[in-house]
């Protein structure tokens, strides 16, 4: 909800396929401004830092519902049952990937070999638990004391990570749901994309199985 309204302007003529996707875009921008602003040496990575910048973004975001409310309230009433929709296929989602992690919790196989032991799911772990462990960016290569993570792909493990040090929680418990997150948000997103465009529930359900389901 809270990014709800930054959502709507960058996706204005599609505004009911808007609302899933704000998840993703609230993540996003509350890791960049964290990553942002700690990488340029104005703050550390802790969680008072992140606290902070997330309420900094509350506070903008409260300004343009109230700057805005005349044509959010128009918008709500009228992509109501289509939000509302998208909701439900997010919630959905995450209950059933929470199902599979009950089931299936450990992150490596020890019977198996590659792919089928767990594939990169420790170094994912590796890349998360050393996001939270630092205060500074670019974060601590696991594979190489003293030296940071020289990849450029690692920002799905900086999100994960900051929502991690925000909850003050740790890796060995937000791993899993942070794999239940991501396949949630995934799914909703591709569902509430097709079924804007097309208008057909169908087309929903198919491209979120498409999306978080058949692919990787």
């Amino acid at each position: 909800w809270l990014a709800l309204p930054l959502t709507l302007r960058v996706m204005g003529p599609l505004a009911s396929g808007a609302y899933s996707l704000s998840k993703v875009l609230g993540f996003f921008v509350f890791a960049w401004v964290v990553w942002f602003f700690t990488s340029v040496k104005l703050c550390h990575f802790t969680l008072g830092s992140c606290w902070t910048w997330f309420l900094l973004l509350a506070v903008g975001s409260a300004y343009l519902y109230w700057r805005d409310q005349k044509s959010l309230k128009a918008l709500y009433l009228k992509h109501k049952q289509s939000w509302l929709i998208q909701e439900g296929a997010f919630v959905l989602a995450f209950l059933v990937f929470t199902l599979v992690k009950i089931y299936i919790p450990n992150i490596h196989d020890p019977v198996g070999e590659g792919y089928n032991g767990g594939g990169e799911a420790g170094m994912d772990f590796g890349f998360l638990a050393s996001v939270v462990r630092g205060e500074t960016f670019p974060p601590q290569n696991m594979w190489m004391a003293g030296l940071p993570i020289g990849y450029s792909f690692y920002y799905g493990h900086l999100m994960m990570g900051i929502l991690t040090k925000t909850l003050g929680l740790v890796p060995a418990v937000t791993y899993n749901l942070a794999l239940i997150t991501l396949f949630a948000m995934i799914f909703s997103c591709a569902f509430g994309l097709a079924f804007a465009l097309s208008g057909r529930l169908i087309c929903g359900w198919i491209a979120g199985i498409l999306c978080a389901v058949a692919g990787n």
